[in-house]
């Protein structure tokens, strides 16, 4: 069987209505992802249920052993990224048979407050024959990208071991609600202490990407 190949170059504010893209001419899992992302710029969750397998799964880096489970079609960073305010440009579409892979260009509070730039991250999604989203794989475009986290540790163990060992068991981020507040908390106080400039939160800087700035 002879593999359908569809690469699509698209930044997301471009789908918007009216803008002038021919949304025939799109792969329809790609058009299922952009509706996806557009209700995720609205707020509605609805969506994620309809578009997500029950027992849909999502990896990181690897796509190796069960995954994490999403719940409705969030995965474990979802109250992190909204406490954080997290945004991000989508470009990059690009359908092959039962997959669609994409770029996204991501920031948000906790970027800015250890003064590390935007993310690139691809992720692809895996769907099933009922054509809903059984896996999810994320991984990171680019890395070694620059920021202060390491001063930031070193501050904490000498000033703040135990709030450390808790914020980071075994040197890895808990990404649940209680604890982003308290990175917060942290990062504020660590800035203020080694003099470094307060941090005017979201909304912040324009992401840009090849295709243009948002």
């Amino acid at each position: 069987m002879r593999v359908r190949r569809l690469l699509a170059v698209i930044v997301f504010s471009l789908l918007l209505p009216n803008a002038g893209v021919c949304q025939s001419s799109i792969h329809p899992l790609i058009r299922k992802v952009i509706a996806y992302h557009q209700s995720q710029e609205r707020g509605d969750k609805s969506a994620a249920k309809n578009l997500f397998a029950e027992d849909s799964r999502i990896w990181y880096e690897k796509k190796e052993g069960p995954g994490a489970k999403r719940v409705e079609g969030e995965g474990p960073w979802a109250e992190w990224d909204r406490y954080f305010k997290s945004r991000a440009v989508y470009y990059e579409y690009r359908a092959e048979e039962n997959t669609v892979a994409f770029r996204l260009l991501e920031t948000n509070d906790f970027y800015r407050l250890i003064d590390r730039p935007p993310s690139r991250v691809q992720i692809t999604y895996y769907f099933n024959r009922e054509e809903k989203i059984e896996g999810t794989l994320v991984e990171a475009v680019e890395s070694g990208a620059k920021d202060r986290m390491a001063e930031f540790k070193e501050w904490a163990r000498k000033n703040r071991p135990e709030e450390l060992n808790y914020l980071m068991p075994e040197g890895k981020i808990v990404p649940n609600l209680e604890r982003a507040k308290r990175w917060r908390a942290i990062l504020d106080e660590w800035r203020a202490a080694t003099g470094l400039p307060p941090i005017a939160l979201s909304p912040g800087e324009s992401l840009q990407t090849s295709e243009g700035v948002v």
